[in-house]
């Protein structure tokens, strides 16, 4: 079962859509956004050949989605985009160009403007001009980490068919907070280094499709709730955690039995709907014989804590403010 939409209202409404595109939704304006609700964010990121990809990624979504899904694609900012309405006659879902200031809602695909830098927070999409051109060439990067810190492991990042590295720093803010991390395959995209890059980077979760991507994004976002949590956990076999903790420690030499429960189980329970396998008894069976998924939930255990030695910011404030002090302390002829 999906994460719930928010509740509806019987008062007024706002129509969004994009002629050409599915009907309006009717959005109650006293249930657009509550403090701490929480719908699915799905980043999209391109650039060169984007648009086909974009196209044939929207016709897999039906109007069943229960996410938000935000597409940045690189283009002149000087250019007049018709993107939103070109997408709207290949999707199930009503397309609309961003806005800043706009509270997002489900089932609903926004196309951020050329040239503009775009930030979630609290499920409120705000777009800026950037400063410089490098600032421009991280636009992908700017949205992904975003939705990683405002919807948490129900954030998606999906890197489609471009040339560059942008989005690769985004990627790893979404893989760092458990959300689903996807890649278009480079047999399939006509410019393949945008995603071959993120993909060599080890932290993308599939490597799909366009075609293939939707159901996989629909089936991660579905398990992510309560109710598929529970069943998941409902299949246990007795001392399961424990199962899992030590062959981490056999096979890899790793103990990690200090880790919380709860942060374990959400991340065995992510791996197993990776896998597609919903129930925790036969997600067992499937770790214990295959060393390879073993470090793949190593790696997914792992992910917070190495974030960390990845981050330029990190080793930034570490070389001009902690090191420097720690210097300044120290008396002459001190080790």
């Amino acid at each position: 079962m999906a994460p719930p939409k928010r509740p509806s209202s019987p008062k007024a409404t706002h129509l969004t859509a994009v002629e050409g595109s599915a009907a309006p939704k009717e959005i109650a304006s006293d249930t657009l956004l509550r403090p701490g609700s929480k719908i699915p964010l799905v980043a999209v990121g391109c650039s060169s050949g984007g648009m086909s990809a974009l196209e044939s990624l929207l016709e897999g979504f039906d109007t069943a989605c229960e996410a938000a899904i935000i597409i940045v694609q690189h283009q002149d900012p000087s250019f007049k985009s018709t993107l939103a309405s070109i997408l709207a006659k290949h999707s199930k879902l009503p397309v609309q160009q961003a806005t800043d200031g706009l509270l997002l809602q489900s089932g609903t695909v926004y196309v951020v403007p050329p040239g503009q830098a775009p930030n979630i927070s609290h499920g409120v999409l705000s777009l800026s001009t950037p400063l410089s051109p490098l600032e421009r060439t991280g636009l992908i990067d700017e949205l992904f980490a975003s939705v990683a810190q405002d919807a948490q492991e129900i954030s998606v990042g999906v890197i489609l068919s471009g040339s560059g590295g942008d989005g690769v720093r985004g990627t790893r803010a979404i893989k760092a907070v458990g959300g689903l991390t996807v890649a278009q395959s480079p047999s399939s995209a006509e410019y393949a280094e945008m995603p071959q890059q993120v993909i060599d980077t080890g932290i993308v979760d599939a490597v799909l499709s366009t075609a293939e991507m939707p159901l996989r994004i629909s089936s991660y976002l579905q398990s992510c709730s309560s109710e598929a949590r529970a069943q998941f956990e409902s299949a246990f076999v007795p001392d399961f955690l424990d199962k899992v903790l030590s062959a981490l420690r056999r096979e890899l030499g790793f103990d990690l039995r200090g880790y919380k429960r709860n942060t374990l189980l959400r991340r065995i329970s992510r791996r197993a709907a990776l896998t597609q396998l919903r129930n925790g008894s036969e997600y067992l069976q499937f770790l214990l014989s295959n060393p390879l998924e073993l470090r793949s939930l190593f790696r997914d255990l792992m992910i917070n804590v190495t974030n960390f030695f990845r981050d330029p910011q990190a080793f930034e404030v570490l070389a001009k403010e902690a090191i420097p002090a720690i210097i300044a302390r120290k008396v002459p002829g001190e080790a």
